[in-house]
C-alpha cells in the first residue's frame, strides 16, 4: 500500500498541487462505478421525457454516436496520459532509467492480468473474449503511452499523435476492407472488425478491440499535452489554456465528425479522440476553476477526492463485492417495493452512499491501492 498510485499520480502548476486532477479522477470513476445502475433505475421510472433522456446518456449508442457515457472512460485515458508526465520525471529523476522500464512492465502487466480477472479469467476464451476489456486497455494505453514519453521529446510525440490519427482516418474512410471489398464504416465490416478477426483470441464480443488501441492511445497522448501546455503556468493562465485547447478540441473533432469521419466509440476513431478529449478537457477546466483558480474546496469535493485516489480499488470492489447487495439490507424488500418505481432508485443511492463512506474510511487512514 502507498499514498501514491502510478495511474494517480499528482500534478503540480505554478509550485501547486493540481487539486483538480483528482476530482476529475474520482467523478469519472463514480460514474463508471454507479452508471449502469442508475442507467436501468432511471429507465425504470419512465423510458421517456426527462427519466428517459437521463438513462439515455448513460447508455452507449448502437455505434455511431455521442452520449455522456461516451466519455467516461476516455476522460479516464486523458487522466492517466497527465499522470504519467510527473510520475514518470519523478520515477525517472529518483531511481533512473532502467528502474523506471522494469517499474512500467510490472504495472502494465498486473493491470492487464487484472483485467482479465475481472472480465471472468482465461476460462472460455474463445467463446467469452476477456483480453481487451477495459482495464487491459487502461494497462496497455499507460504502457505505450510510458514508453513513448520516456523516448520522444514533444516533437515527436506530435508527429506520433497526428500520424495515428490521420493514418487511422486514412484506413478507415479510403481502404477497402480485406473480404469486404469496399470502404466500410458498418460495425461487422470495418477495418477494426478485420484486423480483430486476424488476432485470435481478440475477434468475438471483445468490448475494446486491439486495433482501436492505437488511438486509445492518442487520448493518452492528449493528457500528455496537457500537461506540456499547463506546467509552469500560473492558475488563471491554466484555466484559460484549458479552455483554449478544449475548444480547439470540440471544434475540430464536431468538424470531422460532421464532414467526413463520424464519432465511433467502439472503433475510437479519431474525431472520438478529439471530441471527447475536447470534454475532458472541459470538465478539467471546470473542476480546476472551482477547486484551484477559485479555491471553493469544501464539503462537495470530498467524494471526488476520496474515489479519485482510490480509483482502481474502488473499481474492482464493485464488481466483488456489489454494492447494491449491501444497500439492500437497508433498503431492500418492504422498503423498495414501498418506493414503487424509486424503488431501484432508492437501492443505487444507498449503495453509492456506502461506497463512498468506505472510500472515506480508507482515505482517513491512507490506504491506496498502489501497483
Amino acid at each position: 500500500m502507498s499514498n501514491t498510485a502510478p495511474l494517480a499520480a499528482n500534478l503540480n502548476v505554478g509550485g501547486k498541487r493540481v487539486y483538480a486532477l483528482d476530482m476529475l479522477r474520482g467523478f469519472v470513476m463514480i460514474f463508471i462505478m454507479a452508471g449502469a445502475g442508475y442507467h436501468r433505475a432511471f429507465k425504470a421510472i419512465s423510458p421517456d421525457g426527462f427519466w428517459g433522456f437521463l438513462s439515455d446518456q448513460l447508455e452507449h449508442p448502437a455505434w455511431e454516436g455521442l452520449r455522456f457515457y461516451d466519455l467516461i472512460f476516455p476522460t479516464f485515458i486523458f487522466c492517466i496520459g497527465m499522470s504519467v508526465v510527473y510520475s514518470l520525471d519523478r520515477m525517472v529523476r529518483e531511481n533512473g532509467l532502467q528502474t523506471t522500464y522494469w517499474r512500467i512492465f510490472k504495472r502494465t502487466a498486473l493491470l492487464f492480468f487484472l483485467g482479465v480477472l475481472e472480465d471472468g479469467g482465461m476460462r472460455d476464451i474463445a467463446d467469452e473474449n476477456v483480453i481487451c476489456g477495459v482495464l487491459q486497455r487502461l494497462a496497455l494505453c499507460y504502457g505505450i503511452t510510458s514508453v513513448l514519453y520516456l523516448n520522444f521529446k514533444r516533437r515527436g510525440l506530435f508527429i506520433i499523435f497526428g500520424t495515428i490519427m490521420i493514418g487511422y482516418w486514412i484506413l478507415f474512410t479510403m481502404v477497402p476492407v480485406p473480404g469486404v471489398g469496399v470502404v466500410s464504416m458498418v460495425k461487422y465490416e470495418c477495418w477494426p472488425n478485420w484486423v480483430a478477426q486476424q488476432i485470435p483470441p481478440y475477434y468475438s464480443a471483445d468490448p475494446e478491440d486491439l486495433f482501436s488501441t492505437l488511438t486509445a492511445v492518442c487520448t493518452c497522448l492528449l493528457g500528455v499535452f496537457t500537461v506540456f501546455l499547463i506546467r509552469g503556468q500560473e492558475p488563471k493562465q491554466v484555466l484559460l489554456r484549458l479552455l483554449g485547447f478544449s475548444a480547439l478540441c470540440l471544434v475540430v473533432g464536431y468538424a470531422w465528425w460532421w464532414l467526413h469521419f463520424p464519432v465511433i466509440k467502439r472503433a475510437w476513431t479519431s474525431s472520438y479522440v478529439l471530441v471527447a478529449g475536447g470534454y475532458s478537457l472541459l470538465f478539467l477546466a471546470i473542476f480546476y476553476g472551482f477547486a484551484d483558480v477559485l479555491r471553493w474546496r469544501g464539503a462537495w469535493t470530498k467524494p471526488f477526492i476520496w474515489t479519485g485516489m482510490n480509483a482502481l480499488t474502488i473499481y474492482m470492489l464493485s464488481f466483488m463485492l456489489r454494492f447494491n447487495d449491501f444497500a439492500r439490507w437497508f433498503v431492500g424488500g418492504p422498503i423498495e417495493d414501498a418506493a414503487g418505481i424509486y424503488g431501484e432508485l432508492l437501492v443505487n443511492v444507498v449503495s453509492l452512499v456506502i461506497a463512498m463512506l468506505f472510500l472515506r474510511w480508507m482515505y482517513n487512514r491512507k490506504i491506496f491501492l498502489r501497483l
